[in-house]
């Protein structure tokens, strides 16, 4: 989660606020990341992680997606995730053009 935390444009959250505003902490086998400072949503980002970087993930909104980790998760799952953040991060910055699957384009 640190590692992800400091790429950036991306955000690994510890703790989130519930619809009635009350501070939640995230449950330890999961993992609450966000790329809207990048200007991806979280289920753009969803999308791309399966179809570019063959990532598969639980869960994803409009503004976060969320890994979860099990008793089979190896340290070269995190690595995968971490470096596909990365690479994404480093294309946005770079403004290099990122196809989000099933997106129409003009």
């Amino acid at each position: 989660a640190d590692r992800i935390g400091k790429i950036d444009g991306i955000r690994c959250l510890r703790e989130y606020r519930n619809a009635e505003g009350e501070k939640q902490r995230i449950e330890g086998s999961r993992l609450l990341i966000s790329a809207a400072e990048a200007g991806i949503s979280g289920r753009s980002l969803y999308k791309i992680l399966a179809h570019e970087y063959r990532i598969d993930l639980e869960f994803a909104d409009d503004f976060y997606v969320v890994a979860v980790t099990g008793s089979g998760t190896q340290y070269r799952d995190f690595a995968a995730l971490s470096d596909a953040l990365t690479d994404l991060s480093g294309r946005v910055k770079n403004a290099l053009a990122i196809r989000i699957p099933g997106s129409v384009s003009g």
